[in-house]
């Protein structure tokens, strides 16, 4: 990818999905990042229907992944369009 593709990605986020294979799954204990109210209330970023993570009993959970051309975040699409 040249410095070139990564610009047009700047216009046309929505593209990502279509260039990139991403996943990611995560877990921590409840308590252990400071202000961690801030990870879990969406919206951080345009298009975002979850925060990065949620709460599950005394857990934050974070999962996303590319998938079928679309970028999710906990189960939800993260709308890459509305940057």
């Amino acid at each position: 990818m040249t410095l070139a593709d990564f610009m047009v990605l700047t216009q046309q986020p929505s593209q990502l999905v279509e260039i990139f294979s991403f996943s990611s799954d995560m877990t921590l204990p409840d308590g252990l990042i400071p202000d961690q109210q801030s990870l879990l209330t969406p919206p951080m970023l345009p298009g975002m229907q979850s925060g990065v993570f949620e709460q599950l009993g005394e857990t934050l959970v974070h999962k996303a992944e590319i998938k079928d051309n679309k970028l999710m975040l906990n189960g939800k699409e993260f709308a890459l369009n509305q940057f």
